[in-house]
């Protein structure tokens, strides 16, 4: 009897993870012993692949795929149910995304005052932070945050640079 050829193999992947609720992207799938009828599948599922070379796949991947924050797994199957080990895509929460400042302007040593941050996803224990720096955060949804900026942090003219940074 002939030897059988090698089981295929996964040692790469590129992107390694993704934004959860992001745009369908090409996953490059690289490893070895990897033939023209190799199918990448993620989740279980067979994504349509494409064959570059006997150590890189190219699968796409559709946005319903990475539609929720959590984890996928990843195989190549070739043909005969000769199937690779398994790496693990991360599918990340969505970045947080500012949309609006409450105020948006202060005079310079005006007082103290709470600001109200607009967006979306924003998760439970965001931080807003003001010219770099954590501020006390009043968590109120996924779409709005509250801080106080102290006199202090308006003692200067120029503007404050505003950026909010979710939990992990």
């Amino acid at each position: 009897l002939p030897p059988l050829p090698p089981s295929p193999a996964i040692t790469t992947l590129i992107p390694a993870n993704a934004y959860a609720g992001g745009n369908g992207f090409s996953l490059t799938v690289k490893g070895r012993a990897f033939v023209p009828a190799s199918v990448v599948i993620w989740n279980g599922s067979s994504s349509i692949t494409s064959f570059v070379a006997d150590s890189v796949l190219q699968a796409t991947i559709l946005a319903s795929d990475i539609a929720f924050a959590g984890t996928a797994t990843v195989a190549v199957l070739n043909p005969g149910n000769d199937t690779s080990n398994v790496l693990l895509f991360t599918i990340k929460p969505p970045p947080p995304v500012l949309t609006g400042l409450a105020p948006s302007t202060a005079i310079v040593n005006s007082g103290a005052f709470a600001l109200a941050v607009s967006g979306a996803s924003f998760r439970t224990g965001a931080v807003i932070l003001w010219n770099g720096s954590p501020r006390v955060t009043t968590f109120v949804s996924a779409s709005a945050l509250s801080a106080p900026i102290s006199s202090l942090d308006i003692a200067t003219v120029g503007p404050g640079k505003v950026s909010v940074v979710n939990p992990g």
